[in-house]
């Protein structure tokens, strides 16, 4: 399994061999060539993912942090600069600290642009945010917790049973993180965030999964919009009957005051 292991993952990493130890003692299936398949599947693409994150956001915190540090050095430096140019005991340098000034600023605005035209403070919070997020899910599923807790019988469930669900979680945090670098925030996952219901029930029996049947949205929503075209009925005649009232009341005042 070590050989398989380091065949799939290639070079070490604290996390793929923390993780990697624990799948391999994960029996997701009772047929052998399936049990070796998943484990691939979870190497290759979920410990690779969090590996590729992990290498992509050190170095992407690497350059963001340089180019925050030259710019708040900067930033520092020219105000001072600018303050002692023309001080007449140190006239003899006014030309040298004219060019440190123009130096100091075009650094800062070249590490402003390098910033805004590729984008490195977004990529920095996107790919640690991504990194975390595949560690989160990973972490709760080997521990099964939050949605990885209980079946839909609200029974302990098992590995096999929330492999694909984990698999879908995945995906869709990989999807989300494609969309954002290529600047399209929406959101085009079918898998709900907070559904601790798999979408495919794992039968251990067989090598396929049986669709679990579910209610459909629509129906719940016409309920809902019904209820709420009732409530605004309601209160409608309420307070049509309270003009009324008051309608009334100003016809009955006005009456006896007239008569007096």
């Amino acid at each position: 399994m070590d050989t398989l292991r380091r065949c799939i993952y290639g070079k070490n990493s604290s996390f793929g061999d923390t993780v990697c130890s624990i799948v391999d003692g994960i029996k997701f299936s009772d047929d052998e060539k399936e049990n070796t398949l998943k484990r691939k599947i979870v190497y290759k693409r979920f410990v690779n993912e969090v590996d590729y994150y992990e290498n992509i956001a050190s170095k992407i915190t690497v350059q963001y942090n340089f180019l925050r540090i030259m710019i708040t050095i900067g930033s520092m430096l020219l105000p001072t600069l600018q303050t002692i140019q023309g001080n007449k005991e140190i006239s003899m340098y006014d030309t040298y600290i004219f060019w440190i000034s123009i130096f100091v600023s075009l650094k800062i605005m070249i590490c402003n642009g390098f910033i805004a035209l590729f984008k490195i403070d977004q990529r920095y919070t996107l790919y640690n945010l991504t990194s975390e997020k595949l560690k989160k899910a990973g972490w709760n599923y080997l521990e099964r917790t939050g949605k990885y807790t209980l079946t839909e019988n609200n029974e302990l469930a098992d590995y096999s049973y929330n492999l694909i669900l984990f698999f879908e979680e995945i995906e869709q945090i990989k999807e989300q993180t494609t969309m954002k670098e290529f600047g399209d925030d929406t959101n085009h996952s079918s898998v709900k965030k907070d559904s601790k219901e798999p979408l495919i029930k794992i039968d251990n029996d067989k090598k396929f999964g049986k669709v679990i049947d579910k209610p459909e949205e629509k129906e719940i929503k016409d309920e809902e919009k019904e209820e709420e075209e009732e409530e605004e009925e309601e209160e409608e005649e309420e307070e049509e009957e309270e003009e009324e009232e008051e309608e009334e009341e100003t016809k009955y005042y006005s009456q006896k005051a007239i008569k007096k």
